[in-house]
Parts: C-alpha cells; structure tokens; sequence
C-alpha cells in the first residue's frame, strides 16, 4: 500500500508536469506562461499557505524542527551562493535559480502524501514545510535584488519587496489564526479554501513543464548548475539534516519525517518564482524532473536503512 501511494503521487507530478510540457510543444508558451505564473503567485499561492497554517495546530515539541529549519537555511545559503556564482559564472539569473533550486524543496506537495502513507501522522512535516515556505520566499526577493545588480541597496530593496509580498501577509495571518484558535469561520469557506488550494498546487506543477524547452537531445538535461542541484538536494542536505536532526530531536517519528523532507526534489514554486522575478526557468524545470525521480529511488533506500 505504501509504496502504491508513493508511485501515485510521483505520477501526478510527472503527468502535470508533461501537460505543461504539451503545451510548450503546441506554441503556447509564451500566451501562456506568464499570465499563469502571475495568477498562481498572487492569488493561489497566498490562500495555500494561509490555509494550511490556520488549519494546523501549533505545539511546542515541534520547535526543535522549526529550529533546524533555520539553521539548514541559514548555513546553506551562503555556501551555495558561493558555489552558484561560480558554476553560472556570476549569470544572476542562473545563479538565483539555481540558489532557489539546491536549497529550497518541495516541502508539501510530495512528503505530505508520503508522511500521511508512511507514518498516519504528518504535523512534522507540515510544521516543516511552514517555516520553509516563509524562509522560501524572502529570499527569493533578496535574490532578486542581487539579480538588479544595486549591491549598495540591496537590504533595502528587499525590504521593500518584501513588504509588497503577499505571500508574507499570508503565512503571519495563518499562523495569527492558528495560535490564537481563531477557526470560527462556516465550514463552506474552509471547503472552498481546501479547493482552491488544491487547484493552486495542481496548477504550480503544470508550470514545471510549461518551463522546459524542447528537449532534442538527453544532453541538454546534464548542465553543471543541474548537477550541482542534484549532488545538494541528494546528498549534502541528507548529510545536514542528519547531523542537526541526531543533535536536537529525540522523538523518531519527527526524525524519519525531517530526514523524508530532506532529499525531497526541489519546490514546484521554484518555477513560478522564477517567472515572476527573471530568473533562469528551464534550470528550474530541468532540476525538478531530474531529482524528483531520484527522490522517489532514495526514499526507498532510506526506508532500507531506517532513516525514514
């Protein structure tokens, strides 16, 4: 059963990713693309994250994974914009994209269903993928203050982005409802919030594809930037995750589940960010194919072992 639902949920990836891609070979991208990404940014995006934060019920044992999500970040960023600028030899678009990609993962879409098949339990997870996500997109608009090239204000041009970030707004006010309990809201509302949220993650995949260029040789998948995402995601953020996770959590079902969020492929909404601020989309698209599939294998290697 476990493995059924693991397969299921890759499958849904890979299919939406390929009618994106359908599109891409029909000539529609350009109509496409950009209108959808927009549409998903500001609108789906914002109602995912608020949906799910309000819903969620915040204890404080789940620290400790809000903490190594911090530190993972904070540790990672640094060395990867490092290694970045010089694999993309300083392209801050390609850079950006490739920072976004090796660091930040798909926290929700993939390792919930997999948790919930796994475990029966999935607030780990969620808690997660929470912190994450708020992390995920402020420094999306600091990289894309780098990308302008203004390094004497980029502080301050963040900020400013920032404070126009809807997604921001979102998370705090979710998080605002879910530790002062504030659900009183008619179930018909919370139904067409869990609709439209499922709509929004549906649509965030199907820009994978509407990402990709024509692949007319398997060559064109084996960049150096892609490589570099891949030998991160797959193997230096199991190694950090291992480390920090055996140093501060005790209790091994949040273990199992911080070592599933960690070789999870890079986020879904990488893609959009990467449209909305300018950054190098195929890089984007061509790294999640890759290490979603490598996910799937390492999943069932770490189960092998244990570790998850």
């Amino acid at each position: 059963m476990r493995d059924g639902v693991m397969i299921e949920n890759v499958l849904k990836i890979v299919l939406l990713i390929l009618i994106g891609y359908m599109l891409v070979l029909l000539g529609l991208k350009e109509k496409i693309s950009p209108k959808l990404s927009k549409i998903v940014f500001t609108f789906f995006l914002p109602i995912i994250i608020f949906n799910s934060l309000a819903k969620s019920k915040f204890s404080t044992e789940y620290v400790s994974i809000m903490l190594i999500v911090v530190m993972y970040i904070s540790l990672s960023l640094p060395l990867v914009i490092y290694v970045a600028k010089h694999v993309a030899k300083n392209d801050m678009g390609l850079v950006s994209s490739t920072v976004l990609s090796a660091t930040f993962q798909n926290s929700a879409f993939l390792p919930i269903p997999l948790a919930y098949s796994l475990y029966g339990n999935i607030v780990p997870v969620v808690i997660y993928a929470y912190t994450i996500i708020l992390m995920h997109y402020t420094a999306a608009d600091i990289l894309s203050s780098m990308k302008e090239k203004r390094e004497k204000n980029i502080m301050v041009l963040s900020l400013k982005k920032i404070s126009r970030n809807i997604i921001i707004y979102a998370g705090i006010l979710g998080i605002i409802f879910s530790y002062f309990n504030l659900n009183k809201i008619p179930q018909e509302l919370w139904s067409v919030l869990s609709v439209l949220s499922t709509i929004g993650i549906y649509l965030s995949v199907i820009i994978v594809g509407l990402g990709l260029p024509i692949i007319k040789n398997l060559n064109m998948l084996v960049e150096t930037p892609i490589i570099f995402i891949i030998l991160w995601r797959h193997a230096v953020s199991p190694l950090m995750h291992f480390i920090l996770g055996s140093i501060l959590v005790k209790d091994e079902l949040i273990f199992k589940q911080l070592m599933l969020e960690a070789i999870m492929p890079p986020a879904t909404a990488n893609t959009v960010l990467a449209y909305v601020y300018g950054f190098n989309v195929e890089t984007v698209s061509k790294s999640i194919i890759l290490s979603t599939a490598l996910a799937l294998i390492e999943v069932y290697v770490f189960m092998f072992f244990g570790l998850i």
